[in-house]
């Protein structure tokens, strides 16, 4: 009998010792390792680490599409949802991320998002940072989907090629409007980036309120950019091909929490 027990003991002791030495077996990508290891990380903030990536209502690429986002957008409040989903070439599992609306809006608001394209956020800031860096990337591709502020149309917007870009933005007037009708787009040009926004602004006030007030066009062109760098945030400013004061764009690269409502209706 206490050799049994010397036995048993044995046996325990080895499978504590095997689990306990961090070595990855097998099916680490299955249910149990990849959910654990992430519910230990639900203290930290999770970050977005792709472009256009779509939050859904439902965990299920068929559930309905609530906004997209981008590298860098960050959540404190989420949770695994489940077990993994083999997606194509990947094996992730699907997370709730909540948060509140913004503006006058208060109902409470939650979507789901694939594990493929959530990870740590330090992570990912070092990723968005290199490829800044990397010179074998042509220049305008370094800085497609960053956030630019640009002076004279007052408005931000994501720089993506070869797409018209409604702004949601009222003007920099507070007599002015632009209804959501100005148009932004982004072009490469050999070694040269182009935008041109398409601006509509209507009265906002007064006895002509909702009538046309002036219609403009602002044609941009940047050789490239110079990088600012700071311990948590970078800074982006292109280069000009002249000297408009209209065309002042730049961009700060830094974890921020995303936005959480249908942020971004043109994808």
């Amino acid at each position: 009998m206490v050799f049994r027990r010397f036995i048993l003991l044995s046996v325990v002791l080895l499978l504590s010792a095997h689990c306990s030495s961090g070595q990855k077996s097998p099916s680490d990508d299955d249910a149990g390792s990849d959910v654990s290891e992430q519910m230990e990380r639900k203290t930290r903030r999770i970050c977005v680490t792709g472009n256009g990536v779509r939050m859904r209502s439902g965990p299920s690429l068929n559930s309905r599409v609530l906004g997209s986002y981008y590298w860098l957008d960050a959540f404190d409040d989420w949770e695994v949802v489940g077990k993994p989903v083999r997606i194509g070439e990947f094996n992730k599992p699907w997370y709730l991320l909540k948060g509140v609306h913004h503006g006058a809006a208060s109902s409470p608001f939650q979507g789901y998002m694939y594990g493929q394209f959530l990870g740590d956020c330090d992570n990912a800031f070092r990723q968005v940072v290199d490829r800044l860096e990397d010179p074998s990337i042509p220049w305008q591709d370094r800085i497609m989907h960053l956030e630019f502020i640009v002076s004279e149309p007052y408005r931000d917007h994501r720089f993506i090629e070869g797409k018209k870009v409604h702004s949601w933005k009222a003007s920099d007037s507070g007599y002015l409007t632009t209804n959501a009708t100005d148009v932004h787009v982004v072009e490469k040009r050999g070694d040269l980036l182009i935008t041109t926004w398409t601006l509509k602004e209507f009265h906002a006030e007064g006895a002509n309120r909702g009538q046309p007030a002036r219609n403009y066009r602002i044609r941009c062109e940047y050789s490239g950019f110079e990088l600012e760098k700071g311990d948590r945030e970078y800074g982006v400013k292109l280069i000009q091909v002249g000297d408009s004061n209209q065309c002042a764009a730049s961009a700060y690269i830094s974890v921020q929490l995303a936005r959480t409502y249908e942020a971004y209706p043109d994808g």
